[in-house]
């Protein structure tokens, strides 16, 4: 685990790294304060990762208001020279001054930052090259908090587990600019804010179907001055999580904590841009409601209807093509907490048939069936989140987190489900223990926040309660040869993938650098890099994607290649990157690392040389025998 407390540059060393406790200026809320917080609205987005390897925290409540960019060598949490960089965001905190920052969301490419906090302002924010360099892209203030926010996807990435191919963008897409978000506020307005051309952004909003509204649309007031009128004992969304179907609509669940009886409510949103005459519209179904009360819909654990059980998370996710909605439930009594953890899925149990005036239409008629739950004892869920294959992690109010076991065929690097039941403290079934429980003060425990995962999920960040930052690697054990076999051929589709789009690779590397300590797979990091980068020149040249298949790639390289002077600079960028951060990290490759850094700078010293010189190129070049 790598704790960051500091304001500046900073080496981590083992014995510090590996400490268990925050700080003397840290602080956090007694046990019975978080929950009766967490019962009464979601905990705030404090932690957001990025294709890129950037981190953004924010600190939680009761320490000083703060927003940091977390970089460096992060992933390397068993390496004895680790170095982090922590750069405070001053430009965002002035914007934002003493409000809490409530959601903190990277776009998809890295570059622009998200940022809302608890009165309802919302920023947009562009990272111009360092992370020290901020500039406000946009900004508007919806006078209401935020229940969720979420990017529209603008660009194609390539994606697969044995044939590499450019994936289709889900959800609605922007047709004016890149940029484009969805949010969705406590009362139930839903809001997309799209850009036109530059910094010139468009808005349009409606609101969820039987909402509760009353005089919350009024852009004199504020969250606080509804509070004070009285207009703010109406329904406010106290949970919310909203993702992208397969089928590219916006799913959105809902939570009332005010409302009994208990449900979460589930909706199915679609967007429809101003194009060719069209209005812009927000169309918003109901889907299904989950009954968490008597009567149930199902025969589930009594914990789901007990009236002392309150919703303390829930999360939307996707796993094996299918909508899954995860619900965590506390309960407080004299001296400890219980939990239980509920996963339902969405599937189809029939139509549904809308009879009006003028014509008879069918719908799918959808439901969310149980398909696992278990209960907690003397703790309570304090974080849910998941990884793009579905794959649960749940973070308690001891400080342990837990990660749901990889399922064989799923294509990814987590620890897959072992063979013979293990004896290990895991929560619940199909659950290993990531990190133990993590004491504070005068054995009070230091509860999870938030838990995001590194780019290619090979690492799990989290942060604590008190504003320390944990990394663990999640990764499976390399102890037989189907397990060696499996992680290399992972190792060098994800390396290969993340060339392609142009993403942060040093969780991986330190992953194949791990791999090469094993003796008789020495020389694996090497060659995986090696053919890595033959059929990313090869792709570079040909600009065939099939070079990347297993099945097809002896065929496509024996096509003759018609190969280029030299790279484009992005490319080569991209594939020197590669080979250095490998070549870094490895103490045996220390002369290949200084060696190609050199090579690297000596065509950036000719043209500095060329360009400084008074002659004609062609002259220059004849005299340095260039031709």
């Amino acid at each position: 685990m790598v704790e960051i407390t500091i304001t500046k540059r900073r080496r981590v060393e083992p014995t510090q790294a590996c400490s268990n406790f925050a700080p003397d200026s840290s602080a956090h809320y007694p046990l019975g304060c978080l929950y009766s917080s967490l019962a009464y609205k979601q905990t705030p987005e404090c932690l957001s990762s990025d294709s890129q390897g950037a981190f953004v925290i924010t600190s939680p409540q009761p320490n000083p208001a703060s927003i940091d960019v977390i970089t460096g060598d992060v992933f390397l949490t068993e390496s004895t020279k680790t170095t982090v960089y922590k750069t405070p965001m001053r430009i965002v905190e002035q914007y934002h001054q003493k409000h809490i920052i409530t959601h903190v969301k990277w776009h998809q490419n890295g570059t622009f930052l998200a940022t809302a906090d608890e009165i309802g302002k919302i920023a947009v924010w562009n990272l111009e090259g360092s992370v020290d360099r901020w500039s406000l892209t946009y900004e508007i203030d919806l006078h209401q908090p935020l229940a969720a926010l979420i990017w529209l996807r603008s660009e194609r990435s390539h994606t697969g587990s044995e044939e590499i191919r450019k994936d289709r963008v889900l959800g609605p897409r922007n047709p004016y600019g890149q940029l484009g978000f969805v949010a969705v506020t406590v009362y139930g307005e839903i809001s997309v804010h799209y850009q036109r051309n530059g910094e010139i952004f468009s808005t349009f909003s409606t609101m969820l179907p039987k909402s509760g509204r009353r005089e919350i649309g009024r852009p004199d007031m504020g969250c606080f001055g509804m509070a004070l009128s009285g207009l703010d004992a109406w329904q406010r969304i106290s949970h919310a999580s909203m993702v992208f179907d397969k089928d590219g609509t916006i799913c959105l669940a809902t939570y009332y904590s005010s409302v009994q009886p208990k449900y979460v409510q589930l909706y199915k949103i679609s967007v429809n841009f101003p194009i060719k005459g069209c209005q812009e519209a927000i169309i918003c179904q109901t889907i299904t409601k989950l009954r968490l009360s008597l009567p149930l819909l199902e025969n589930l654990a009594k914990e789901i209807s007990d009236p002392d059980y309150a919703v303390t998370q829930i999360l939307l996710s996707h796993k094996n093509n299918n909508l899954q909605l995860s619900v965590g439930l506390g309960k407080k009594t004299v001296d400890t907490f219980d939990a239980y953890f509920g996963r339902w899925q969405l599937r189809r149990v029939g139509q549904a048939h809308n009879i009006t005036s003028s014509k008879i239409s069918h719908t799918d008629r959808q439901e969310l069936s149980c398909i696992q739950g278990f209960a907690i004892k003397g703790r309570f869920i304090t974080s849910i989140s998941s990884t793009n294959n579905g794959a649960i992690a749940l973070g308690l109010s001891d400080g342990s987190t837990h990660l749901e076991y990889r399922t064989k065929g799923d294509f990814s690097l987590l620890k897959i489900t072992p063979d013979t039941k293990e004896n290990d403290k895991s929560c619940g079934p199909g659950f290993w223990e990531v990190t133990n429980p993590q004491p504070f003060k005068e054995k009070c425990s230091d509860t999870i926040l938030t838990i995001k995962f590194s780019p290619h999920e090979t690492h799990m960040l989290y942060l604590f309660s008190s504003g320390k930052l944990g990394i663990a690697r999640v990764t499976e054990e390399y102890t037989t040869v189907e397990s060696m076999k499996n992680a290399i051929c992972v190792i060098e589709q994800m390396l290969k993938l993340s060339l392609l789009n142009n993403t942060d690779k040093l969780d991986l590397t330190t992953e194949l650098v791990r791999l090469g300590k094993v003796p008789e797979h020495k020389d694996t990091p090497e060659r995986v890099v090696l053919e890595t980068l033959v059929a990313y020149e090869t792709y570079c040249n040909q600009g065939d994607i099939r070079v990347f298949s297993f099945e097809r790639k002896k065929e496509i390289l024996e096509i003759p290649v018609k190969r280029s002077e030299e790279w484009c600079p992005t490319q080569m960028g991209n594939a020197f990157g590669l080979a250095m951060s490998t070549f870094r990290i490895m103490p045996e490759k220390r002369i290949q690392y200084k060696n190609l850094s050199k090579a690297i700078q000596l065509p950036v010293i000719l043209e500095c040389f060329v360009a400084s010189c008074t002659s004609e190129r062609s002259v220059v070049s004849d005299i340095l025998g260039e031709n």
